[in-house]
């Protein structure tokens, strides 16, 4: 069987929880498949609690690989100050 295409497109979040930070907050998320091509969306610094991101990536996944039935696609998402750039991991999945 021969290698599979796969196309993940990262849309929005909703609901995501603000810290009391005078700062408006910066929204971002981390997917990836294959631990090796870790994909990143544009900064959302909208600010609000849902945002907006609409980003696509894609990798090729082989089934002939062993651990195959054991891949799953993992999504981190991180606030980020918009002075300090410092980055906090959210939640993932």
């Amino acid at each position: 069987m021969g290698k599979l295409w796969v196309e993940v497109c990262l849309i929005s979040a909703r609901g995501l929880r603000r810290t009391s930070s005078v700062w408006k907050r910066q929204w971002f998320a981390v997917g990836w498949i294959d631990t090796n091509n870790k994909y990143c969306t544009r900064i959302d610094a909208s600010g609000n609690a849902n945002p907006v991101w609409k980003t696509k990536f894609s990798t090729v996944v082989d089934p002939s690989e062993p651990n195959f039935q054991d891949m799953a696609l993992h999504v981190e998402v991180y606030s980020r100050e918009p002075i300090f750039l410092r980055e906090r991991l959210l939640g993932m999945t």
